[in-house]
């Protein structure tokens, strides 16, 4: 049977694939019965003739069902459906290990965790007798709750003095990736044992080798033996010895290099005889610390542990921003606390291949002013990471498939809160060191905290509503503020604690004409009052005395008596060109009570603007004016195009391209932030969202007639922008931050005769795009990484899901009977469309991969899908780096 999204195997509905395992294709599906998602494995017809290859196939699937173990995969049922044999399992969600090890080694303290926790699983499934015999960073799942082991279909009975046969088999579907074969023997080769490679019995301690390898690649970043053939790849294995731990990882225990080493011994004799030998081991090095170090390092070893100046020298060596003190000058003010007098700033990148979110609020300075902690996006997830200003690498705390966002230090540094979004979206908290994450409250969608020297963190949960309060370490939640119903507030954010502990900042949604409201709250009295109005975000409290906030693009500081809540006049300009800020309220720049501060400084990616067809060919480039264009809109005569454009003074603008001219011209009004452009149905006019002093509107703007933009009457929400128009151009689909449920669809009525109605309120959706017709919804779901579903209009929550794993952008070819979306990789997109047959509202056929673009950041298809117009890169895209003063009150003033 071909399989396709839509297909049932009994009652599982197959919905996307999810790549190849040992002995099958596996499929994302969904439990039609119980209502949950599942990974379906099945035989490829290729191998279902096969005896041998069925035999296998079964013998997996008794294997999972005799291992119950919270890090092993779980079989929920095995099934047939004609001729397909299926397997039933947990949806594992997160990434493998090899696509984390592609960004770089682990930090110490998740390499130990997942580390124990394999071998755990591999100590399970040797006391039932079961060799892996496949163990690789492929088939090691990271979750948010740990290492999940995958894939046991070569896996065979065996144990010491238990070996397993050698297997007959000719074709293993593992063998992928570098440097793999086919042949006699069974698994991938750059993780076999020396006694596999010779066709001699395995045992359990061939899974402990295959251990050692990830481990040790795991701490390195590089595979223990290497070659540039399969020939020699397996003399390397014979022979050499691999790379001490620490002339790779300096910081790495030496016992951590031991114990590697005994995994990769040459004679399986003189190896760990059990896992549960191994896991001891590093639980001992887990529990033990800086002494681990110590222990049987000799004088070699223990320099390595700390990098020299030099070293550190080199890999701090970042541009710097003109006028400012030499690189070592900055490095010898950070030793001694800033105390040189010389002012100095760093610029610092992520050491791994994901990048730093660019929200301002995902950048947070410890009080102490030693660490940073920030949050770092990637195809797959989001991971928040601690890092001290010595040293040269940080390590991850947690991992998330979903969102994380503002994290937030404790009073005393020792500690993050941070945020997760969704449904199960919580407030966290967990140790600057690493550990197991706490959760504290229930927070759907998180915007900024706050946490007091006793103890006590206030939080915004949603987008909307009051702040809350709850201990660090949990218990009841209570109100910290409350709605100020004659100023139609909407909700509080940003809480920033000043000295006292007691008092604490935050800003007041929604902006009032003069920009952000800013007021002053207290935990004992309850009371709270006005500070002051801000245009562009909140403000952050900075010692000795001042409030720094973002004005017209520049970083600046203001007087301000936290005793008196007092605020100066005067105002000191401190930098230019900031990470834009004018839309979410919170404050631009993070500060420690040490006089230090960090901020995102502007990141801009020029990009360039070209026309492809259908399989990406190049057919005509767009000249344009320099800048990063980041939403493009065609028309429905497939050549107009609107396009949003980011400049680097940070001023966000629309233009159209019009192809008589063959050029851009701006559409936007000036003075205000204006982007998501949508048109209408007449090809002469287009919808977008402005933005003046923080608040946001939806206005009309005519191509053909010279005026200002008018705008539409919606709702009341701060933030919003639409989506799209219904062809008779009575509707506008419009998404709006709401209280609690995040961004919600809305349909407004454009002739003002009904008032504006919610279609979609489930905090899962990105917006809305409606069929030609009318008839049917898409909906991509929230995330760079979601899911497609489609609705009839008039019963928007009846979904289908089409197709997973996409970027929320849909569109929808003319007729109706073509879908559009891309998937996102760290090194451009993939443009897909999928047949719909608006008949049934159901996918038509097999999505198709029309083409892939390195660089590509985003993309418009021309109504017939014929042609797309893209958005590239020019060049390297500027990396997201993080700005760090070493003494503000030193800085030199900027104009």
């Amino acid at each position: 049977m071909t399989l396709a999204p839509g297909i049932r195997l009994g009652p599982y509905e197959i919905v996307a694939p999810l790549g190849a395992g040992g002995m099958g294709e596996v499929w994302r599906a969904r439990d039609t019965r119980l209502g949950r998602e599942v990974a379906i494995k099945v035989l490829p017809e290729a191998f279902a003739a096969d005896p041998a290859l069925r035999i296998r196939f079964e013998r997996e699937a008794k294997t999972i069902s005799s291992l119950n173990h919270p890090n092993i995969c779980t079989l929920y049922d095995v099934g047939k459906e004609g001729d397909t044999d299926y397997l039933v399992l947990e949806l594992v969600e997160g990434e493998t290990l090899a696509a984390r090890i592609v960004r770089g080694p682990l930090p110490l303290a998740d390499l130990l965790r997942y580390g124990m926790q394999t071998t755990d699983a591999l100590d399970k499934a040797h006391k039932a007798g079961i060799i892996h015999r496949d163990l690789k960073p492929g088939n090691i799942m990271l979750t948010k709750a740990g290492a999940k082991l995958l894939d046991f279909g070569l896996a065979r009975g065996g144990g010491p003095g238990v070996a397993s046969a050698p297997s007959s088999a000719t074709i293993s579907p593992t063998m992928t990736g570098p440097l793999t074969a086919q042949g006699h023997i069974v698994g991938t080769f750059q993780y076999m044992a020396p006694e596999q490679l010779e066709g001699s019995e395995a045992d359990v301690r061939s899974d402990l080798w295959a251990l050692g390898c990830v481990l040790y690649e795991m701490a390195t970043g590089k595979p223990a033996f290497a070659g540039t053939s399969q020939a020699s790849l397996i003399s390397s294995i014979m022979k050499d010895e691999p790379a001490a731990l620490t002339t790779l990882a300096p910081m790495s225990p030496p016992a951590l290099d031991r114990a590697i080493r005994q995994c990769l011994a040459k004679d399986p004799d003189e190896r760990w005889q059990t896992a549960g030998d191994l896991k001891r081991e590093l639980a001992w090095i887990s529990a033990s610390g800086s002494q681990a170090s110590a222990i049987g390092a000799g004088p070699g070893a223990r320099a390595g542990l700390r990098p020299t100046m030099a070293r550190r020298l080199r890999t701090w060596a970042l541009p710097f921003v003109a006028g400012l003190a030499l690189a070592g000058a900055a490095w010898f003010a950070l030793g001694r606390g800033g105390a040189m007098g010389a002012p100095a700033r760093l610029s610092l990148l992520h050491p791994g291949l994901a990048e730093i979110s660019g929200d301002p609020a995902d950048v947070v300075i410890s009080p102490d002013g030693t660490s940073l902690a920030y949050v770092v996006n990637d195809s797959s997830g989001a991971e928040l990471w601690v890092r001290r200003l010595s040293d040269e690498r940080g390590h991850a705390v947690d991992r998330s498939a979903g969102p994380i966002r503002t994290p937030f230090w404790s009073a005393d540094s020792r500690q993050v809160a941070y945020f997760t979004s969704g449904d199960e979206g919580r407030l966290w908290r967990v140790a600057a060191e690493g550990g197991s994450p706490v959760p504290l409250a229930p927070a759907s969608s998180g915007r900024g905290g706050a946490w007091n020297r006793d103890d006590v963190i206030v939080f915004a949960p949603a987008p909307a509503g009051p702040l809350l309060r709850v201990s660090a370490s949990g218990g009841d939640v209570t109100p910290a503020t409350v709605l100020d119903s004659t100023a139609r507030e909407t909700g509080h954010r940003a809480p920033r604690f000043l000295p006292d502990g007691d008092h604490f900042l935050y800003t007041a949604l929604p902006a009032a004409e003069k920009g952000f409201v800013i007021r002053v709250a207290s935990l004992k009295s309850g009371k709270s009052e006005l500070l002051v109005h801000l245009p562009q975000g909140g403000a952050e409290y900075a010692a000795p005395g001042y409030l720094v906030y973002s004005r017209e693009g520049k970083l600046v500081a203001r007087p301000f008596d936290a005793g008196s809540r007092r605020l100066a006049e005067e105002t000191i300009v401190l930098a230019d060109a900031i990470a834009l800020s004018n839309t979410s309220g919170h404050p631009i720049v993070s500060a420690a009570r040490t006089g230090r501060l960090a901020w995102l400084p502007q990141a801009l990616t020029n990009t360039r603007l070209e026309w492809v067809d259908r399989a990406g060919r190049s057919q005509e480039s767009i000249e344009a004016p320099e800048g990063g264009y980041f939403e493009l809109a065609v028309a429905r005569d497939g050549k107009r195009a609107l396009v949003s454009r980011y400049r680097a003074s940070g001023e966000i603008e629309i233009y159209a391209y019009d192809p008589e001219r063959g050029s851009l011209q701006r559409v936007s009004p000036a003075g205000a932030t204006s982007y998501e452009p949508v048109w209408a149905p007449d090809d002469e006019s287009f919808y977008m969202r402005t933005s003046r002093s923080g608040r946001d509107e939806i206005a009309r703007v005519s191509l053909s007639q010279a005026g200002e933009p008018v705008i539409v009457k919606t709702t009341d929400h701060q933030f919003k922008g639409p989506n799209s128009v219904t062809t008779d151009g009575r509707t506008l689909l419009f998404i709006a931050l709401g209280k609690e449920t995040g961004w919600d669809l809305w349909a407004a009525d454009l002739a003002g005769e009904t008032p504006p109605r919610v279609l979609l309120d489930d905090a899962s959706n990105t917006g809305g795009a409606l069929s030609p017709d009318g008839s049917w919804l898409a909906v991509g779901t929230v995330g760079g990484s979601g899911d497609l579903f489609v609705a009839p209009f008039d019963r928007p929550r009846n979904q289908k899901r089409l197709a997973t794993a996409i970027n929320s952008l849909v569109q929808w070819s003319v007729n109706g009977r073509e879908l559009f979306y891309q998937r996102t990789s760290a090194d451009g997109m993939a443009v897909y469309a999928l047949p719909f047959d608006p008949a049934t509202g159901a996918a038509a056929g097999p999505e198709q991969l029309l083409f892939r673009r390195v660089g590509g950041v985003t993309w418009s298809t021309a109504p017939d899908g014929s042609r797309f117009l893209l958005s590239i890169q020019n060049g390297a895209p500027q990396r997201t780096h993080i700005q760090v003063a070493l003494d503000w009150t030193k800085l030199p003033r900027a104009k």
